[in-house]
């Protein structure tokens, strides 16, 4: 079994699914795209997020980890683009494909994390999604098993938030 870039507590099951509840969660990530209309990338890289955490946490292999950390940035840059009006932003999920060491791809998800709370002006947008960023931190470095559950569902409903106010623009 591969491990996590950041660890999870829940209990491993190594039958059908290894971590039903991180696994299904993740499901979260394809409401946002219903309502999204004319973004094309930003449906694919939600898609791309949501298939890979589900086979991430269903399965935990290696290059689905690769799949399912490059889809948390390639998310991350496509809302910082939409904050900062600048879609080549995107453009930089390339350079991050080429970076295989984990503690720089951590520390690039934290950052990224950092400036789109930064940057946005939402706060119930902004209160929602620190607490999925508390509720991660809790699973993996506090014991709590259903913290990467709650982040993926919180983060979910803040992304869900956020396209549904890109959409009054």
């Amino acid at each position: 079994m591969v491990k996590s870039i950041f660890k999870s507590n829940e209990n491993y099951n190594s039958n059908i699914i290894n971590y039903p509840y991180n696994s299904l969660s993740s499901i979260v990530y394809l409401i946002p795209i219903l309502i999204l209309k004319e973004d094309i990338y930003g449906k694919l890289i939600l898609l791309s997020l949501s298939i890979s955490s589900i086979l991430w946490w269903g399965k935990s292999k290696k290059s689905i980890r690769y799949w399912d950390t490059n889809s948390v940035i390639g998310v991350e840059l496509w809302i910082l683009s939409i904050l900062l009006n600048n879609y080549k932003l995107n453009r930089l999920l390339i350079g991050v494909l080429c970076i295989k060491n984990e503690i720089i791809i951590k520390y690039i998800i934290v950052i990224l994390s950092i400036f789109i709370i930064i940057l946005n002006s939402n706060i119930i947008i902004n209160s929602i999604y620190i607490l999925s960023l508390i509720s991660k931190l809790s699973d993996t470095f506090y014991g709590y098993k259903y913290g990467t559950c709650l982040f993926h569902l919180l983060s979910g409903v803040s992304i869900l938030i956020f396209v549904n106010d890109i959409k009054k623009i």
